[in-house]
């Protein structure tokens, strides 16, 4: 007894430790309310969305997210400003969704923001789901109740002979040439994006090649992909002109505008910063060649696009790109895209697929898709027939239904009138020996399976049991 009480005592006082710890936490940032405690300690019956998002910002800001962090803070900013700093879980309904989006679109908030947004709170409900603060009947995501609108597409993808023009022009500022080729060298790296281009070290060079985890996906993928980019005498040069020099250390950074001594906040604060930089450098460029709007982004996307256009693989291009799977990298194209299929359709569906590529009539249906008016603005990127074979019906267990019909005929257990020598019944006797209905056994005589002899009188034609079990006979091995 009274080491059952000692251990109550423990678990009390623990408890009470990680609330005070969890209070003065709240309390220092001078954010502390009872609903966001509540978020905190996983008891959320009277929590707020408000605090649940603050709860989140917190988590992501002591594990050191600070892009996450800054998008769940943007989402609480919108959420307030849609609906107040006191929304209940249960205000958040379908019709709510759809209220809220109407007003971030009436504040000019693009498409690809209103989906980020509506992906957070989608996270958000789905915690408070899993803490019982909803019941799945409430939850107002997924079919049949509020769908995520899709993110805008970007046309940034450009052509070779359009980067030749960028990676080419000079205005005599250093800074121009700069930011122009850390662009190209991003493009070179395999469309590296800009948070892992700064942050290569020469440890990264091995056997002639770029070797890298990009960063977005270190922590969140089940499977590391190590990418592999072929080291250029382009790139080369880039690094002679702007990097560090090679000292031997492994751990030295390639290029001169990280420590390395970051922590999350000041990385993403750097990197923004870069980038931006380097956006406004490509727009001065893109202007003075005539090229449409060009960013960092777009780097990685006229890699990708350049190599599907050649024809290359688009496996390589997926692990070229460290994508975890090949629909993610199959949106490469700056155009809309669309497969156009013709279907042509047999009884008894089993199916194959022909590429028309491989038809004598490919370039004449080729031409015939492109001058399509209805496909104005697509890109055809595949084109296949679809058939449909014929597969021959047959009966389940036939084997079965013959024996059955045996049994019943050799035990006699109904009567079979003969005519010249050959024993007859009608379709309801033969339902009755085959153990089945007489619309199957009907079903079985439109199909062929079985057919009635030519003894009888005229309007009535009787089954002959012999001729029967050698008709269904046939059927055995047809699949």
């Amino acid at each position: 007894m009274r080491k059952a009480r000692a251990e109550a005592r423990s678990n009390i006082k623990n408890s009470f430790s990680i609330i005070k710890g969890q209070v003065e936490a709240l309390a220092e940032r001078g954010d502390f309310a009872f609903d966001l405690l509540s978020v905190r300690l996983g008891r959320c019956s009277t929590a707020t969305v408000n605090a649940a998002i603050k709860a989140k910002i917190e988590e992501l800001r002591l594990n050191g997210q600070a892009g996450t962090y800054r998008s769940y803070h943007a989402l609480l900013t919108a959420v307030e400003e849609f609906a107040g700093k006191d929304i209940p879980f249960s205000a958040v309904t379908v019709d709510w969704l759809n209220r809220c989006g109407r007003f971030w679109t009436g504040q000019k908030k693009s498409k690809s923001t209103l989906s980020v947004y509506f992906k957070m709170l989608k996270a958000i409900m789905n915690r408070a789901k899993a803490d019982g603060i909803i019941k799945e009947a409430h939850f107002p995501f997924g079919r049949n109740r509020f769908e995520i609108p899709s993110a805008e597409g970007r046309k940034l993808a450009l052509t070779l002979e359009q980067i030749k023009r960028l990676v080419t022009y000079t205005d005599g500022r250093e800074e121009t040439e700069l930011y122009r080729d850390m662009w190209f060298f991003s493009y070179l790296c395999n469309g590296i994006n800009f948070r892992d281009m700064l942050y290569l070290t020469y440890g990264n060079i091995v056997g002639g090649e770029i070797c890298f985890v990009r960063a977005k996906t270190m922590n969140t993928s089940k499977q590391v992909r190590t990418i592999r980019a072929v080291l250029t005498p382009e790139m080369r040069k880039i690094m002679d002109r702007w990097g560090n020099p090679e000292d031997g250390n492994p751990g030295t950074l390639i290029f001169k505008f990280a420590t390395g001594k970051e922590d999350g906040f000041a990385t993403k604060h750097l990197v923004d910063t870069v980038i931006q930089k380097c956006n406004k450098v490509l727009g001065r460029i893109a202007e003075a060649v005539g090229l449409p709007p060009v960013t960092t982004y777009s780097a990685r996307h006229s890699f990708a696009t350049v190599l599907k256009r050649s024809g290359t693989n688009i496996s390589y291009i997926s692990e070229s790109l460290g994508h975890s799977n090949l629909a993610i990298t199959g949106r490469t194209d700056e155009e809309r895209t669309v497969t156009y299929q013709i279907r042509l359709t047999m009884p008894r569906k089993k199916t194959r697929e022909i590429k028309i590529r491989h038809l004598k009539c490919f370039g004449a249906i080729w031409e015939e898709l492109a001058g399509h008016p209805g496909l104005a603005g697509y890109e055809i990127t595949e084109a296949v027939i679809r058939v449909q074979e014929r597969v021959r019906p047959t009966i389940n267990n036939v084997e079965a239904v013959i024996e059955r019909i045996r049994f019943s005929h050799a035990t006699r257990k109904y009567r079979y009138p003969a005519i010249l020598g050959r024993e007859m019944i009608g379709q309801s006797v033969l339902a009755k020996m085959a153990g089945v209905s007489r619309q199957t056994i009907a079903r079985w005589e439109e199909l062929g399976f079985i057919s009635r002899s030519d003894i009888g009188i005229p309007g009535e034609k009787y089954f002959v049991i012999e001729e029967v079990i050698s008709q269904l006979g046939k059927l055995k091995g047809v699949k």
